[in-house]
């Protein structure tokens, strides 16, 4: 089971005559959050292990007891309680738990490569990297997860695949709350273009002559300069165009109430005028099509 949960790795511990392990998880649509209550062991997701079987996604972990020690790359950073931390499947890494008494706690959340909110650039510099889970957006993150394992059992399949956009939701903005405090402070004038940018496209997001020329020229400036401003956050503004696009898209296809609408209307709705065009799409960022997504998140008749 542990292995369904994470991905198949080495163990070594010092309670293995004693080693008496509880694991919880519940299922948020594509989404599978876990919490662990364990003693201290020494975990290796080895290159070989990575070849025989890869579930390809992305590890949110949280530690709520004891401290832990990860290794992967060139990083490595130690976790105590309160911390978050990112970690890829398909790269190797060492995960070393240890409790001064008792066992080690802690949650984690495995999340598809291709619904992870950030890019796979943006998301390898956050790797092995601690992010606090006992402050702003950190801390709803936490409390999120930590109150979904909680209630398991009392959610219904809608309530579910809702889960499924909200934890998604607070995802997307720890991880960009820390990419942001990366870039180098802007001036004021060029933070106020970039968001008032942002906010054209979300206002005109469903429009299919929506293209980054067109949004320069909206805010007097170049397409070069606009190119520049979204260079700076690691993306284009066709890649962020594109990005929300797709995002809307997927909510309407996982949303009950929308079940009815044909999946070429959705695409419509958010400004993809090509059918043909919108699956290529889909399948390149996710990994299936608007119809396999569909039915994944789809809430069973009574």
């Amino acid at each position: 089971m542990v292995e369904r949960i994470v991905a198949p790795f080495e163990i070594h511990s010092d309670h293995t005559a004693e080693f008496d392990a509880t694991i919880h998880a519940v299922e948020a649509g594509p989404l599978l959050v876990a919490s662990f209550d364990q003693p201290g062991l020494e975990a290796r997701r080895t290159a070989r292990l990575i070849r025989r079987s890869d579930p390809d996604v992305y590890h949110l972990g949280l530690i709520t007891r004891g401290t832990a020690w990860l290794v992967q790359g060139d990083r490595s950073a130690v976790l105590p309680a309160g911390t978050l931390v990112l970690v890829d499947s398909s790269r190797p890494y060492t995960n070393v738990l240890r409790a001064e008494s008792g066992n080690v706690r802690g949650l984690t959340v495995s999340i598809p490569r291709g619904l992870l909110p950030v890019s796979a650039r943006a998301a390898e510099s956050l790797l092995a990297t601690p992010m606090s889970g006992r402050t702003g957006t950190g801390a709803l993150t936490a409390a999120h997860l930590s109150g979904l394992l909680a209630h398991a059992g009392q959610y219904s399949p809608l309530d579910t695949a809702r889960l499924a956009t909200v934890s998604l939701d607070l995802i997307s903005a720890l991880l960009s709350q820390r990419l942001d405090f990366r870039q180098p402070s802007q001036a004021s004038d060029t933070r106020v273009l970039f968001e008032r940018a942002l906010a054209y496209i979300q206002h005109h997001l469903g429009d299919p002559a929506l293209t980054p020329g067109r949004i320069a020229a909206a805010h007097n400036v170049s397409p070069r300069t606009l190119e520049r401003l979204f260079r700076t956050h690691e993306t284009t503004p066709a890649a962020w165009i594109r990005t929300r696009r797709l995002d809307r898209c997927r909510r309407d296809l996982s949303d009950p109430l929308l079940r009815e609408r044909p999946i070429h209307a959705t695409a419509a709705r958010w400004g993809f005028a090509s059918p043909a065009n919108f699956t290529r799409t889909f399948r390149a960022a996710y990994g299936i099509s608007p119809r396999e997504w569909q039915q994944l998140t789809a809430v069973p008749e009574a």
